[in-house]
């Protein structure tokens, strides 16, 4: 543990509560200056009030930073602004600049809930800190730089086990998330390497995509082979897809699926599937099913023209595909191949057809 990590808060008597339980140290103050100090450093001005300490303004204001240096940092700044001037002898209303690496939490804001602390930088990024030695998580924190992004760092001293650390990492708090077989792919990873830290997209519950659609698909029963039909029928455009049909469902262990694990269908006519990595090493295995496929469309009944036939499917090489691959199984995309030109005599029949519609009319 780490500077304020290890430390304990001011005692309530000293905080002086602000709006939505946020708390702040009456005994100094810190003004963000700017990212002007020397090497690209961001610049920060300190201004000690009654009963204010080296040690109090660099353990509870840099939370992140192991507390000895955090007190030689604010040090520092106190010796260049009085030289020679005893660092006891500091007075309230003394002002001194200090310097930290770009990006460094510098906080004066901080609440409590449950084993949690939260902290609220100058910068208006936002650290969540877990004081229970048995957490999974050490810290989570949001950067205002990025706020659909969150950085997690992981107590290896803790008892990990991946569906409690995918839960702890990816359920924000959620005692009822089930993780996905991807996230819970990660978490093993995590164990497995040693890993201490790990990304968050903060738009997403789930890195199975359909897991994160369920919620807008309507159940369509299962296809002839037993998989689960998921339907898109809203008229949004940034909706490309409109059906998935899954085998999968909640299972995290992908080992015992069958060879076809899932087909998305697209308004374009893409179809995708998920395929068992040895069942495709062949060209026959990367064979559309034209027919399957085709009433499917026909009964989506919106594409013009419904597609009948497809090219072969050919393997995705995206940072998902390879994460997929590592579990055994190749995402294959099958594009549409066009209507066949018409003959001669068709293109008459048609030319005819046009000219009597135009006489009737």
């Amino acid at each position: 543990m780490t500077g304020l990590l290890a430390q304990a808060l001011p005692e309530p008597a000293r905080a002086d509560p602000s709006t939505d339980g946020w708390t702040s140290d009456p005994s100094f103050t810190i003004t963000l200056l700017g990212r002007d100090g020397p090497d690209n450093t961001d610049h920060y001005l300190v201004t000690i009030g009654w009963g204010g300490t080296f040690f109090g303004v660099a353990s509870e204001s840099m939370p992140l930073v192991p507390a000895d240096q955090a007190v030689n940092i604010v040090l520092d700044g106190y010796r260049r602004t009085f030289p020679g001037r005893p660092q006891e002898d500091v007075q309230p209303g003394d002002s001194f600049d200090f310097y930290v690496p770009a990006g460094t939490l510098v906080a004066t804001q901080w609440r409590r809930s449950g084993g949690t602390v939260q902290y609220r930088s100058l910068q208006g990024d936002v650290l969540t800190t877990y004081s229970d030695p048995n957490s999974l998580l050490v810290y989570s924190l949001v950067r205002a730089t990025s706020p659909n992004q969150a950085e997690i760092k992981i107590n290896l001293l803790a008892d990990l086990k991946p569906e409690a650390l995918a839960r702890a990492v990816y359920g924000r708090g959620d005692p009822t998330f089930k993780p996905d077989f991807l996230q819970l792919t990660r978490a093993k990873a995590l164990i497995q390497s040693g890993g201490d830290t790990a990304t968050v997209d903060l738009t997403r519950r789930h890195l199975d995509d359909l897991q994160e659609l369920k919620g807008d698909a309507e159940p369509g029963g299962k296809t002839n082979s037993g998989m689960d039909i998921y339907w898109f029928r809203g008229d949004d455009e940034a909706q490309a897809l409109f059906r998935i049909d899954d085998a999968v469902g909640d299972q995290t262990d992908l080992s015992g699926m069958p060879s076809l694990m899932r087909v998305y269908y697209y308004k374009d006519g893409t179809v995708r599937t998920y395929r068992r990595a040895g069942d495709v090493a062949m060209l026959s295995g990367r064979q559309p099913q034209n027919d399957a496929w085709s009433k499917v469309y026909q009964e989506y009944g919106k594409s013009d023209p419904i597609p009948t036939r497809w090219e072969i499917g050919q393997p995705e090489q995206d940072a998902q595909a390879q994460e997929l691959g590592k579990l055994g199984v190749v995402v294959l995309r099958y594009q549409p191949k066009p209507p066949p030109p018409s003959n001669f005599f068709t293109s008459l029949l048609d030319l005819l057809m046009g000219l009597m519609k135009r006489k009737e009319g």
